[in-house]
């Protein structure tokens, strides 16, 4: 009976330093993810897929929306996570443009949220641009190409680059608590440069959105077009965005975007 005790405890004791070395193990992976991987992993939480969609206005009125969805991705080899980026504005003051413009797409990340290979058409003004790259070395090397043309250009982005929201220059945002201030790299696909964003929170707070009191994160983030404040979720859902020239963001679904535009995109495609 004693020996069975023994025995009992001892399993019982290996059990809990074997799951303790598993969460230690898991632990220290995260720790050594870039803050857009760690953005990407508390994105998701324990989803297999989120999406964050935001309806885009210009005094009231509404102009275009910017959305991603991120999923965890299931078909084997490198690939951990799929990300699609969608995205449609019939104006964008802050980038000096004017008339439609509109870019869907996805990006394929390994475990570490680094980009394996990108496939992104861009429409500007009734024309074509298509972004396609996938990993050469330690970079990934992106084509483009025009109208279905290849315009015989190409550059190389690092595979560890965040990638941002389509529109909005704001890549997924998580892993962030009062007085965190971070600078996240990224790849925008409209300007196809790399850029850097900094984001700093100001404050938590409740707030009442949409006639629902929550609790909030109040977040300023400073990318290459301006100063952004976003209203977030605890949980990392992006709520409102505050933008130069008088643009605003508020949260929607990809059902609502595409109600609103599709027949926009239909008559400008």
């Amino acid at each position: 009976m004693r020996a069975g005790r023994l025995l009992a405890y001892a399993a019982a004791i290996a059990f809990f330093i074997v799951m303790q070395g598993f969460n230690l193990a898991r632990q220290a992976r995260f720790e050594r993810l870039s803050g857009y991987s760690r953005a990407v992993v508390e994105f998701l939480g324990l989803r297999d897929a989120r999406e964050q969609y935001l309806i885009i206005y210009h005094e009231t009125k509404p102009i275009g929306y910017s959305g991603y969805t991120v999923r965890s991705y299931e078909g084997g080899g490198a690939c951990a996570y799929k990300m699609t980026l969608d995205g449609y504005a019939r104006l964008l003051p802050w980038l000096g443009t004017r008339g439609a413009l509109a870019l869907r797409g996805e990006v394929l990340l390994d475990a570490l949220g680094e980009i394996l290979s990108l496939e992104l058409a861009l429409d500007v003004a009734g024309e074509r641009f298509e972004l396609a790259g996938g990993r050469e070395g330690g970079e990934v090397l992106v084509r483009v190409a025009r109208g279905g043309k290849d315009l015989k250009a190409a550059f190389t982005i690092p595979r560890s680059l965040g990638i941002a929201g389509a529109v909005l220059p704001i890549p997924p945002l998580g892993d962030l608590s009062e007085g965190v201030a971070r600078e996240i790299p990224y790849f925008d696909p409209l300007t196809r440069m790399q850029a850097r964003i900094g984001a700093r929170v100001i404050e938590r707070a409740i707030m009442k959105i949409e006639g629902v009191r929550m609790e909030v994160l109040r977040i300023e983030l400073t990318a290459p077009s301006g100063v952004f404040i976003v209203t977030a979720g605890i949980d990392g859902d992006i709520l409102r965005v505050e933008a130069p020239g008088g643009i605003e963001f508020r949260q929607g679904t990809s059902a609502q975007a595409h109600h609103l535009f599709e027949e926009s995109r239909k008559s400008d495609s």
